[in-house]
This record gives C-alpha cells, sequence and structure tokens, in this order.
C-alpha cells in the first residue's frame, strides 16, 4: 500500500488527522451492465514519529440487466414461487464485485531508520448461469430431443476468492547520500467456486427432461490455495545532484 496514490484529497480540521475520500461513482460499461466505484482512505499522524493510513474501496459490475444486448424477459425456467433464483437475463457472468480494506503504519527512529508495517484484504466474487447442453443427430432436432437444451437445466456457480498480503519492513538512511531498504511481503490467498442447479429435478421425460445428474452434476469445485512469499532489497547512493545509481534484488516463492 505504500505505492499508492489518492486523486482527491480534502483535510479535517483537526491536529494531524486528514481523510483521504471519493465521491460514489456510477458508470455504464456496456449497453446491458453497470459499474459502481468507490474508494475512501483516511490518515492520522499522532505525533511526528507515527503515521497510519487506512483505505477502502470496491467495484461492482452488474451485467443482470434486462434489454440491449440481453433479454428482455427472464431465462429463468422456473418462476413465481417455485424460482430458485432471481431474475437473470444473459448467461455468462451476472455480477463481478471485488473490495478491498488495509492499513499501513510507520514509525520513524529519528531521522535514519523507519520501521513500516501493511496489511491489506482483497475480496473477489463473481456470479454466473450456464446452461447444459448436449449435441444431437438427426432426425432428433434441438427442439424435441430429451434435455438437450432446456432451461430445466440451467446451473448457478459462485466464485469467491479473498486474499490477504502482508508486509513488513525497514528503511534506513546514511547521512544523505546512502539509502537502504528491505521488506518481506506473504499474500496468501484461496479460492471457492460453489455450484448449484436451478431447475425442477422432478421432470424425468420430455424437452425439459432434468439432465443435471451423474457425471452432468452441478456440484462445487474443490478448493485451490496459494502462497507467495517475496523479500526485496534495495540499495540507492547518491553520487551527484542528478546521478543516483539504485541496486534492487527480489527474491520470490
Amino acid at each position: 500500500m505504500r505505492k499508492r496514490r489518492h486523486s482527491e484529497e480534502s483535510t479535517l480540521h483537526h491536529p494531524g488527522v486528514r481523510l483521504l475520500a471519493w465521491p460514489d461513482n456510477h458508470r455504464r460499461c456496456e449497453p446491458a451492465g453497470g459499474r459502481r466505484t468507490q474508494a475512501a482512505g483516511g490518515a492520522i499522524q499522532p505525533h511526528r514519529q507515527a503515521h497510519a493510513v487506512r483505505i477502502r474501496g470496491t467495484v461492482q459490475d452488474d451485467f443482470n440487466r434486462a434489454g440491449g444486448t440481453n433479454r428482455l424477459t427472464p431465462l429463468n425456467f422456473l418462476t413465481g414461487s417455485a424460482a430458485t433464483v432471481g431474475p437473470y437475463f444473459l448467461y455468462g457472468v451476472l455480477k463481478d464485485i471485488s473490495y478491498n480494506y488495509g492499513f499501513d503504519a510507520d514509525y520513524a527512529f529519528g531521522t535514519q531508520v523507519t520501521l513500516f508495517a501493511e496489511y491489506s484484504r482483497d475480496n473477489y466474487h463473481k456470479r454466473m448461469i450456464t446452461r447444459n447442453r448436449n449435441p444431437v443427430s438427426a432426425p432428433v432436432t434441438i427442439l424435441t430431443c430429451t434435455g438437450c437444451d432446456s432451461a430445466n437445466n440451467d446451473w448457478e456457480s459462485v466464485a469467491r476468492e479473498p486474499v490477504d498480503i502482508y508486509t513488513v519492513g525497514v528503511d534506513t538512511y546514511f547521512g544523505k547520500k546512502a539509502y537502504f531498504t528491505t521488506n518481506y511481503s506473504l499474500s496468501a490467498g484461496k479460492g471457492n467456486v460453489f455450484s448449484r442447479p436451478l431447475g425442477d429435478p422432478t421432470i424425468t421425460t420430455g424437452p425439459n427432461q432434468f439432465a443435471l445428474i451423474g457425471t452432468n452434476s452441478a456440484t462445487n469445485y474443490p478448493e485451490t490455495a496459494n502462497r507467495n512469499h517475496e523479500l526485496v532489497v534495495v540499495f540507492r547512493y547518491k553520487l551527484t545532484e542528478r546521478l543516483a545509481p539504485k541496486i534492487e534484488y527480489h527474491y520470490q516463492q
């Protein structure tokens, strides 16, 4: 988060406290979708040696809109009190939502050494609707086959992926010419995809036969996990006012 840049800043009338804020924005991202973004942050400096910043933000894409490139009427097979999900007007991604929050803090030991720590949490959420289709061969058509192309075989998937990022480090200045910094970061995330059928499993014959059974079942995917470790070391030396060579090393695992 030390690399984040805030595009709009307003100052509170309180010593050592600043509020970084962005207005709630809405814009169309395509004919059948809408995007909502929001971000805010705050900084506090209780005294000269300590400083802390907190941020949060979200980006929300909603493609489930009637009309445009989508259907004007819902695609649901089950409606009313029998509906297993709210109305949807397209197949594929209906909503794509991400939000994050975090903070960083640093403490200066005089003018030469500064310790810093950071934490952020990113959450990704995606909702999708898919239809199970089976190929046909003559004389059967897609309209007369048993469960080959029916909204009764639609299924929903929800993907969730939280990511936690931790960073600690130290900045060291040697007089006015030399600068040395090192930091360690850990990124830990896991992913889940939850799936479920949206149709009526009691329909066992005809064009709307329920086919999401056996190997075609709408089941949850196995959980995935990843961890990334990174160590960064940077040394810079100021030779002249305009020349300051830098050596930087990154190690990832």
